[in-house]
């Protein structure tokens, strides 16, 4: 595993029951619990490296899946706890903050987009040419029409 790992609990922690994973900007975050609810393991990776200039910013899906697979690694809750048997995947929870996004062929699950990051700001002038839609966007999503949002 590529990432840092920080244990918490008692030494005879049982697989994780849980996890959750967070795509921050900068970093990826794994959290393992157990069936008592305590946390058993956190793990931490650097995000892969973002390209573009001016207005744009993305990244390359496959190595998002790469660093994820990393950090997920063969144990899933850490280094006292039992293999995961083939087939079996604990309940799993994802965060993606702000609005970062990559489109999926569900066919073939080849990635048809880069990863679009929040910070990307290409559909700046297609926004500005809807904004007399923003009042109903609000009142449907609660979502600003902001350029580092998927829709636009």
């Amino acid at each position: 595993m590529t990432g840092n790992r920080k244990t918490a609990g008692n030494e005879n922690t049982a697989r994780a029951f849980a996890l959750a994973l967070d795509l921050g900007s900068t970093r990826f975050k794994l959290g393992a619990i157990d069936a008592a609810g305590n946390l058993v393991d956190i793990r931490t990776a650097p995000a892969p490296d973002l390209s573009g200039a001016g207005l744009i910013r993305e990244g390359d899906p496959d190595a998002y899946l790469r660093a994820i697979a990393d950090l997920i690694g063969d144990g899933l809750a850490g280094p006292r706890a039992t293999p995961v048997p083939d087939g079996e995947f604990p309940p799993f929870g994802l965060v993606c903050q702000r609005s970062t996004f990559v489109i999926w062929d569900r066919n073939d699950g080849n990635p048809l987009t880069p990863v679009i990051s929040w910070q990307d700001r290409r559909a700046e002038e297609w926004c500005a040419a809807h904004a007399d839609i923003e009042p109903v966007l609000i009142r449907q999503t609660g979502l600003l029409l902001s350029p580092h949002y998927a829709g636009p």
